[in-house]
């Protein structure tokens, strides 16, 4: 699934508020991800954090690692359950790619389910 927007400001800014996994409640719009990160107080490459999420009325931490990172323009992770050390199931990835837009950026936000294991 990836949707697309223009938004009136700088991709470094637009970066800069994505690395930051605290804004990440604000910025959902499904309603899963509940917030409260562990572990990294801003994304790097290969950073993992854990968040706060929510489906099906179930609630749960995922974990996630960094899996793409280019300041200013690309963000990804993995993101997957883990239980007992073990990741159990996940791999999905959330992207964010940033291009220069004349209104600001152009936003793609791509939820990827092709890396998946259920």
């Amino acid at each position: 699934m990836q949707v697309t927007r223009v938004i009136a400001a700088a991709p470094d800014a637009l970066f800069e508020l994505l690395t930051d996994p605290r804004t990440h409640a604000r910025l959902d719009g499904s309603g899963t991800v509940l917030g409260d990160p562990k572990r990294v107080p801003r994304l790097r490459p290969g950073g993992v954090f854990t968040m706060g999420m929510q489906q099906f009325g179930a609630s749960y931490r995922s974990t996630n690692e960094v899996v793409e990172f280019e300041p200013g323009r690309r963000l990804a992770w993995r993101s997957t359950r883990q239980w007992r050390g073990r990741t159990v199931v996940g791999g999905q990835r959330w992207r964010y790619v940033l291009h220069h837009h004349p209104g600001g950026t152009l936003v793609e936000h791509a939820y990827g389910w092709g890396y998946a294991r259920l």
